[in-house]
């Protein structure tokens, strides 16, 4: 079983801190009609003090849309002229070496 941590803290009449190990949340109101705002969204709560009754309902925040992201094909990568001369002179010195190759044999 794991630890639990929770604060409530009163700021003024009909307003209070509650700090928690998942976060933090204000409340609103008095016994009888609560309203509580927090990461997670929004809590509201009526009740008959004394009685046991009571209504809640809420309403969850929702993380805003991601814009779409189109992704676009990219251009391709040019081979600098340094690569080519490179290439082409390795090209050349194999087929010169295939082609004594081919001589001697």
């Amino acid at each position: 079983m794991g630890f639990r941590f929770r604060r409530t803290i009163r700021l003024f009449k009909g307003l209070r801190l509650n700090v928690s190990k998942g976060g933090v949340s204000v409340s609103v109101g008095e016994p009888g009609a609560t309203v509580n705002m927090s990461k997670r969204g929004t809590k509201t709560t009526a009740s008959l003090p004394g009685t046991g009754l009571s209504y809640s309902s809420q309403s969850r925040r929702t993380k805003p849309a991601k814009p779409e992201v189109k992704l676009e094909p990219k251009p391709t990568d040019r081979v600098s002229p340094r690569f080519k001369a490179k290439l082409l002179m390795y090209v050349l010195w194999a087929v010169l070496l295939l082609s004594l190759m081919a001589r001697r044999g």
